[in-house]
């Protein structure tokens, strides 16, 4: 960006790339924690898998764009890969907005100003694709720059919020917007869409990254259902072994039952927010990868979690009751259960790698191939890989 951009109307001044580059720069070396092949393994086995999967749900006609949300880093990976495996392949526009709020005077921001070039540049991206430089969590903030971009150009076909950290390591009422302000937002923003749509959520859940309090009303909200949905309680007893209330306090203080109640009672949030929408939306959870971020954690501390919304044709009746309802209301109870074997069944990432040899070279392959369109150096990554993804290099 030019010196002059922080003159510009606020609306302009948060699209980040606006501008040219001109002097080829070094390849880069810094390889950083996503850069493993196991973060391939989440972006080819789950995401391309659920979006190729949801095409057809999607019901695109002519030149509808895929439309998709996201959180993307600077060297928009994501957006490359969504872009290779799926737009180009099946000749379908991509129409992105993605939040990004590194300084646009950083080395951080100059890489982002060459990648959204490079993405903006490529056959199948609509050119009002953007990545912007607004706070996510207000998208729910009917004035705020994030909802107003928002409106533009969703809803979304994906939703993908790659978080760093735990989408629950806030207290609810110390910020002015929070990750759970937005997703309240998010869903009810969706609800205008008529067909399915997906969300992807990555989020850190180990021992410590959940705020204490948000985790003991989630806690309460599994030990409610537990006492009031019999089905719930048969699925979560099956594939949890968590029948009672001293089960669940049990399972609080060991590292994976402390995951198992996050898990399922965050799934269970989200379902109760979608079926508040009118009309209701229900959730299937379509599957959980896992890896260990913390080396310090007993168990894997990191959770990518596939969900698909799917609105419903409920019509509630009219309060003078002149109008007849349509359609049958769905209820927690009825979709909760569903959700365990899907948080019992989650995938190791690390320990399926591991398990298999000629994988692992395919994503390290897939991996190796992507960063290299960022301008990466792929016989230092591939010698990086050999070494073990070292620590030291992050």
């Amino acid at each position: 960006m030019d010196n002059n951009s922080e003159h510009e109307d606020d609306l302009a001044a948060d699209i980040i790339g606006e501008g040219t580059y001109e002097a080829a720069r070094p390849l880069k070396k810094a390889f950083l924690p996503w850069h493993r092949p196991r973060k391939q393994y989440v972006r080819e086995r789950q995401w391309i898998f659920h979006i190729r999967r949801a095409l057809k749900e999607f019901k695109k006609i002519d030149d509808e764009p895929l439309r998709y949300l996201g959180l993307p880093g600077v060297d928009l990976l994501d957006l490359r890969y969504i872009h290779e495996r799926v737009c180009e392949e099946k000749k379908l526009p991509l129409l992105f907005l993605g939040f990004n709020t590194c300084n646009p005077h950083t080395d951080a921001g100059a890489e982002l100003n060459i990648s959204l070039t490079e993405v903006r540049a490529l056959p199948q991206v609509v050119k009002d694709s953007d990545v912007i430089g607004a706070d996510f969590r207000q998208i729910g903030v009917l004035t705020s720059k994030a909802y107003q971009y928002a409106k533009k150009t969703g809803p979304y076909d994906v939703v993908n919020l790659d978080l760093c950290d735990c989408f629950a390591a806030e207290s609810p009422d110390k910020l002015d917007t929070t990750h759970y302000d937005a997703m309240k937002g998010l869903i009810t923003f969706q609800g205008r869409r008529a067909e399915p749509w997906l969300l992807f959520l990555t989020t850190r859940g180990g021992s410590g990254d959940v705020h204490p309090g948000v985790l003991s009303k989630l806690a309460n909200k599994y030990k409610a259902n537990l006492e009031q949905c019999a089905e719930f309680r048969t699925a979560s007893n099956e594939h949890l072994k968590i029948d009672s209330i001293a089960d669940v306090d049990a399972a609080l203080q060991a590292p994976r039952g402390e995951v198992d109640v996050f898990l399922t009672a965050l799934c269970k949030w989200l379902l109760g927010e979608a079926l508040a929408n009118m009309p209701p939306t229900t959730v299937q959870l379509l599957g959980v990868l896992e890896y260990q971020v913390n080396e310090r954690a007993k168990t894997p501390d990191l959770f990518s979690i596939a969900l698909k919304f799917a609105p419903g044709n409920y019509v509630p009746p009219d309060a003078l009751g002149l109008a007849r309802p349509a359609g049958k209301k769905p209820t927690e109870c009825e979709h909760a259960p569903a959700l365990v074997p899907g948080i019992a069944l989650r995938k190791d990432v690390d320990a399926t790698l591991s398990g298999d040899p000629n994988l692992h070279e395919e994503m390290s392959v897939g991996m190796e191939s992507l960063l290299v369109q960022a301008r990466y150096d792929g016989k230092a990554f591939r010698a990086w890989v050999a070494e073990g993804c070292p620590v030291h290099q992050f």
